[in-house]
């Protein structure tokens, strides 16, 4: 009896199963129902040329401060193209020279470049 019954339910599963292989290829895509999409960062997020990491920087243009964190000694560190980098460390070609609390100097190719966590409109 109760195989039969174990029977008739794996002959009832059979015809959802290309259901189930089609789902399963789906990709997710989040609608954000007219709001922010909380998968976005909100600082640095509208760059359009930016490079996914450091390694792939090539010109300033690539590369995005998303913010500057310090812990209890004060030691800072500074958040590049989504990567946590400290004074003095090299990524790609990458340096970081220095580390304020709303700004970071960086050296690419020995060229020296000031990002500021807050952009000021130009006039």
């Amino acid at each position: 009896m109760l195989a039969g019954l174990i029977g008739a339910y794996f002959l009832l599963a059979i015809p959802f199963l290309p259901c189930l292989a089609e789902s399963s290829d789906t990709k997710y895509v989040y609608d954000s129902h007219g709001k922010r999409d909380p998968f976005v960062p909100l600082v640095g997020s509208d760059k359009a040329g930016s490079a996914e990491s450091l390694e792939e920087v090539m010109s300033i243009d690539d590369v995005y401060l998303q913010g500057v964190a310090s812990d209890s000694v004060g030691q800072k560190i500074a958040i590049l193209n989504g990567q946590m980098i400290k004074e003095g460390q090299t990524i790609g070609r990458v340096t970081v020279k220095s580390i304020s609390q709303n700004k970071v100097a960086i050296l690419i190719d020995d060229r020296e470049y000031e990002l500021n966590i807050y952009e000021t409109e130009s006039q």
